[in-house]
């Protein structure tokens, strides 16, 4: 059974990694658009362009989507995590995704105006 779970863990782990990786190579684009650019401003407009990025938001939306799990697994005990500290994290994440996505959208219904 221990091994059936390191496994799965692995697994897991493995794929969100992955996930990541694809976030971040998919945005490296946007960010190094402007190098050298230090101003809080221009950090800014270039976080802001990546959700513009053909195939980010879903990729983004499905790495997050799979941190529900991390709730499932500490409700199951596959890991030492208390549920309520998981949920309280995963929390905190989704809000600022989901306050960033109403953002991009209100941003692009302006623009469409």
């Amino acid at each position: 059974m221990s091994s059936m779970k390191n496994n799965y863990l692995i697994i897991y782990n493995l794929a969100c990694c992955i996930g990541w990786a694809a976030v971040l190579a998919l945005s490296q684009q946007a960010l190094l658009a402007s190098p050298f650019a230090i101003s809080l401003a221009s950090i800014n407009k270039a976080l802001s362009s990546i959700y513009g990025i053909p195939g980010l938001a879903n990729t983004l939306i499905i790495v997050q989507c799979a941190a529900i799990l991390e709730i499932v697994h500490a409700a199951m005990g596959l890991v030492r995590s208390p549920v309520i500290v998981t949920t309280l994290q995963l929390e905190v994440v989704l809000q600022r995704f989901l306050r960033s996505r109403i953002l991009q959208t209100r941003k692009l219904s302006l623009e469409l105006a």
